[in-house]
């Protein structure tokens, strides 16, 4: 509540209440609808004042400040009647066990969990078109975090939620507040020239959503104005929405910064549009870095020295990616990581994959082109090449950054694919000892929700390596079981009955990540289950 009339009165009914009016009366002296409504109580006995307590509680919780009888405005209009069918009374008590329920684990993890049942809840709901009971909106309107929760409940609300939001300002606000787009053009403007750094920069990557070019006009208006640092700031934000029409400000303005913190970030950004000049230049010295040799391997010839044109190109002269690469293969890996990976197969006429071998037989630049390739890969999404590395064994994507920027940027498709290989083959004849099994640092280092298909292949080795006498769990899967129980597609949860956690020989340490596993799987599968049945 931000009115002020309200806060002593309420402060003067809590401690009459605490007291008891025995030994204390409510004096009541502030002005303002609350005041007016306590003053009405000549001598109150306990039972009264604890009701006005309880009512008056409920009333500002609910964004509402009671007020006598002939001071009230005219009743809210009804709502409309909605066509959608009301969820089963069994959804809903799902809904709460998410709600109110202990989430297992504390901090981050429990409140992790909490939001992706909740997701799934919305999801499952809004795919049945169903809704919610409407005495449950204003609780999760209360949860929700994010514009995706917001508008989940939104569809899934049916008139209900626009009609609460119109009623509680707190409520609309909050929902405003978590829309990257709230706002009109002109305001976001406004905000962005009179308002503080932090509103300020909220409001650029609004209008970037809403009106790219507006946005960029307005960063031009007071670039000149502005300090370093918030150039940076702002600059960054031009990833929403890039696209060529910003190759002008970005190498013009940006790229001719004093501050290495601006240029770096124009650079950056820069790199993302295929047609830029910086592009085009960082193309000319890799063609003129890499040949192939009279032997067939990649040639490397780097420059002695880092000129003033390469640091206007934000390649640095010392970057810390690796300890085992030197000053210039930095040089090289900063080079190549600003270029799609197609440059080079039209450069060299090969496919992807023989490239590759290429990068992965050239000795010493082996290491810094091999995470160059990743990068580029990412940032372009090039599909050819993202096929290519994830068929590679020779490239190990858990041991560095960049591999790791590449597993996140791979689609769930593609995730699935990779990771399906890394499941051992135990019955290989040519194997004299087991396979490096990184299956579980895979699966833990990406956060995607599992196919049905993908989902039963992982089912089927977890039942299996149970039942095995020396079963390849370890810490990493006993760490992140209750996560992998969220992402598994919840059909699974038709064969939780097989999961056999009565085995004597199993550790504590297992059962209790299994039981985790379990736990969030039957949630998300009963879940599920209770929409489906309702149709």
């Amino acid at each position: 509540m931000s009115d002020n009339s309200v806060l002593n009165p309420w402060e003067e009914l809590i401690q009459t209440c605490v007291l008891g009016t025995n030994r204390r009366q409510p004096q009541i002296s502030a002005p303002g609808s609350l005041g007016a409504l306590l003053t009405q109580i000549q001598a109150p006995s306990e039972e009264k004042l604890l009701m006005t307590l309880a009512a008056t509680s409920v009333a500002i919780r609910v964004g509402q400040v009671p007020r006598r009888a002939d001071t009230l405005p005219p009743a809210p209009p009804p709502v409309a009647e909605s066509n959608q069918k009301i969820c089963s009374t069994y959804a809903l008590t799902l809904l709460n066990n998410v709600l109110t329920e202990q989430s297992k684990g504390s901090g981050a993890a429990g409140d992790s969990r909490k939001y992706s049942l909740l997701k799934h809840w919305l999801n499952c709901c809004r795919q049945a078109g169903q809704r919610i009971a409407p005495e449950y909106l204003s609780r999760l309107i209360e949860e929700a975090r994010t514009i995706e929760i917001h508008r989940l409940i939104e569809e899934c609300g049916g008139n209900h939620y626009k009609w609460l939001l119109d009623l509680n300002k707190t409520w609309k606000r909050k929902r405003n507040n978590t829309d990257i787009a709230a706002g009109t053009a002109a305001e976001l403007v406004e905000q962005i020239e009179l308002g503080d750094n932090e509103i300020r920069g909220g409001a650029f990557i609004s209008l970037r959503h809403i009106d790219a070019e507006k946005a960029r006009n307005c960063l031009l208006n007071i670039w000149e104005k502005e300090s370093h640092e918030q150039r940076a700031v702002l600059t960054l934000s031009l990833k929403y929405g890039l696209s060529f029409a910003d190759e002008l400000f970005l190498e013009e303005y940006a790229l001719n910064d004093k501050r290495k913190e601006v240029r770096q970030q124009a650079a950056k950004l820069l790199a993302k549009i295929p047609q830029s000049r910086l592009v085009a230049r960082m193309e000319e010295r890799a063609a003129r870095y890499l040949s192939r040799g009279a032997n067939n391997k990649l040639q490397i010839n780097l420059p002695a020295e880092l000129d003033k044109d390469m640091v206007r190109d934000g390649i640095e002269e010392n970057i810390n990616v690796d300890s085992r690469m030197g000053q210039k293969a930095g040089w090289l890996y900063q080079t190549v990581s600003a270029i799609d990976p197609a440059f080079w197969t039209t450069k060299f006429n090969l496919d992807a994959g023989r490239f590759l071998k290429l990068v992965l037989a050239s000795d010493e630049w082996a290491l810094p082109l091999t995470l160059a390739i990743l990068n580029a890969t990412a940032e372009n999404q090039n599909h050819v090449f993202q096929d290519a590395i994830i068929t590679c064994d020779e490239i190990h994507l858990t041991e560095s950054n960049a591999g790791r920027s590449f597993l996140h940027s791979l689609p769930a498709e593609k995730l699935e694919q990779l990771i399906s290989r890394r499941l051992p083959t135990w019955s290989q004849t040519d194997r004299r000892s087991a396979p490096r099994l990184d299956l579980w640092y895979y699966l833990e280092l990406v956060d995607f929700q599992w196919s049905e298909s993908f989902s039963f292949l992982i089912w089927q080795f977890i039942i299996k390596e149970i039942r095995e006498k020396v079963p390849v769990f370890g810490h990493t899967f006993q760490s992140n079981a209750g996560n992998f129980g969220l992402r598994m597609h919840p059909s699974v949860g038709n064969y939780l009955p097989d999961l056999p956690l009565g085995q004597q020989e199993m550790d504590i340490y297992t059962r209790n990540a299994l039981e985790r596993f379990a736990d969030n799987l039957r949630l998300r599968f009963e879940i599920q289950k209770s929409f489906q049945e309702n149709n």
